[in-house]
């Protein structure tokens, strides 16, 4: 969603649903998502392929979501784990932190923090 749209330059001015996004992520005029290929490169405005065009926005998603595997790989190896699926249930491995803000402080999480399963040395089921 919104993470994958700021990886392809997204400017998030919240207009993705009028067609009138500045950078032409979202538009459907073909104008608008020419000129914002050419004026991004300082390039004079022509005509080019679709797919030079989106080659540039396609990198920036791939390497975004390789980051987020590469973080993901690192902190399943710090748990000992070794797929997202082990995650599943482990409240164990959840906890509450502080941020000194007084209205999410407020928050008292522990009863989702409570494993219910019968036997919490077990995995969960998955």
């Amino acid at each position: 969603g919104t993470a994958l749209l700021i990886a392809e330059n997204c400017v998030f001015c919240r207009g993705c649903n009028h067609g009138n996004c500045p950078v032409g992520i979202t538009t459907q005029d073909p104008g608008k998502q020419q000129q914002r290929f050419m004026l991004k490169h300082n390039k004079e405005l022509k005509q080019i392929a679709v797919d030079e065009r989106y080659l540039e926005a396609k990198q920036g998603l791939i390497r975004y979501l390789e980051a987020v595997a590469e973080h993901l790989r690192r902190i399943l190896g710090e748990l000992g784990l070794s797929h997202p699926r082990e995650l599943v249930g482990r409240v164990d491995l959840l906890e509450q932190i502080r941020t000194g803000k007084a209205r999410w402080d407020r928050l008292d999480l522990a009863e989702l923090l409570i494993d219910v399963r019968e036997d919490p040395s077990q995995p969960a089921a998955g």
